[in-house]
């Protein structure tokens, strides 16, 4: 894997999941943050247009799809947002309306206690 080449992470965090999305003109993805059952870092690679996203522990939204924080980073296509520790856990992440497609995947890796977990519920 390239990320892995580029010295984004060892062999051992290598990602075992991802999370493909797809906007159409118009999308938006609300406030969210990065679920605790997955390792940090977490990696977002953006493709199809640039884009921006806003990030902080409060993000106001101020009509459907509208959203300011206290930091804003456009994403060209190709890029790669890295976020771990305080990134990762503690704000929250939006992109507003985009203007043109995109489409976001996001690698994780699940954390091997939560792995064992599900796996030993599974019958």
């Amino acid at each position: 894997m390239k990320m892995h080449n580029c010295g984004l992470f060892s062999a051992e965090a290598c990602p075992d999941s991802a999370a493909v999305e797809f906007f159409s003109e118009g999308d938006c993805q609300p406030p969210h943050i990065e679920h605790h059952d997955f390792d940090r870092p977490v990696f977002t690679l953006s493709l199809g247009s640039t884009q921006r996203i806003v990030m902080g522990q409060k993000i106001h939204i101020h009509e459907a799809g509208k959203f300011v924080s206290d930091v804003e980073l456009a994403l060209p296509t190709g890029s790669v947002l890295a976020r771990k520790d305080h990134s990762a856990n503690v704000p929250k992440l939006a992109v507003p309306c985009v203007s043109a497609p995109r489409v976001s995947i996001t690698f994780r890796r699940i954390k091997p206690r939560f792995l064992q977990q599900q796996q030993g519920h599974v019958s």
